[in-house]
C-alpha cells in the first residue's frame, strides 16, 4: 500500500468517527413502577473537551419490553459529565436517588416524578447544561395512553426542576440563582379543572 492510500484511509476513518461523535447508551428500569427507559446520546465530537452539543434518543418501554414511544431532540450545550453516569437519574416515584443531593440545581439528567398531581407518572430531562442557574429541563406529561406530551407551559416557563413539590396545593417551586447575596423564587400552580399552568409568585429572596 502506497504512502498516499494509506494517508486516505487515516483520513476516511478520522471522518467518519469525527461525524459519528462519541455515543453512549443507558437502561434504566428502576425509576418507574410501569415503564423502563433507553437513553441513547452521540455527542458531536468537534466541540470543546469540556461543551459539547449532542443528539439524544429517548425510548419508552412498558415492562413487557413492547417500545411505547421515542422521543428525539438535539442539545447545543451539554457540559462533559452530563449523561455519563448510567446511575445518576432521580425517581420520586420508586425513591431511587430522591435523598441524593442536587448541587448547582442539577436534579440529574432524567428525573421521574408526578408533576401535576394526577396520579400518572412524569418526568423531566435535561436538554442543555444552562449557567449559573442550573440545568434546563423540558417536561413530560404522562397521557392516558401511557404516552407522553410535553408540557410547554413547565418547558418554556419554569425550565428549572422545582426545589419542592406540594400536591395538597398543587404547587411546583423552583430556586434559581440570582447574584452573590440571593435567589429567585417562582412558585407555579396547576388547575386541576382547566389543566392549565400559572405562575402565581416570582421573587427575590435574599440568601
Amino acid at each position: 500500500m502506497n504512502r498516499t492510500i494509506f494517508l486516505y484511509l487515516i483520513f476516511w476513518a478520522f471522518s467518519l468517527t469525527s461525524l459519528s461523535g462519541f455515543a453512549q447508551e443507558c437502561i434504566h428500569t428502576n425509576l418507574s413502577r410501569n415503564i423502563d427507559f433507553k437513553i441513547n446520546i452521540v455527542r458531536n465530537s468537534d466541540t470543546s473537551d469540556f461543551i459539547h452539543g449532542a443528539k439524544i434518543d429517548l425510548l419508552i418501554y412498558n415492562k413487557h419490553k413492547v417500545l411505547l414511544q421515542k422521543i428525539s431532540f438535539k442539545c447545543e450545550f451539554l457540559l462533559d459529565d452530563a449523561y455519563t453516569n448510567c446511575d445518576n437519574p432521580r425517581s420520586y416515584i420508586t425513591g431511587h436517588n430522591k435523598n441524593k443531593e442536587a448541587p448547582d440545581n442539577d436534579y440529574s439528567d432524567l428525573i421521574i416524578a408526578d408533576l401535576n398531581f394526577d396520579g400518572k407518572e412524569d418526568f423531566a430531562i435535561k436538554y442543555d447544561s444552562g449557567g449559573n442557574a442550573g440545568p434546563l429541563y423540558a417536561f413530560y406529561i404522562q397521557q392516558d395512553n401511557m404516552h407522553f406530551k410535553k408540557g410547554t407551559f413547565l418547558s418554556e416557563k419554569m425550565m428549572f426542576f422545582p426545589l419542592f413539590m406540594d400536591s395538597k396545593s398543587r404547587t411546583l417551586i423552583t430556586h434559581s440563582h440570582a447574584d452573590a447575596y440571593g435567589y429567585y423564587e417562582s412558585t407555579f400552580a396547576y388547575n386541576m379543572k382547566t389543566r392549565k399552568w400559572r405562575r402565581v409568585e416570582h421573587a427575590y429572596r435574599k440568601a
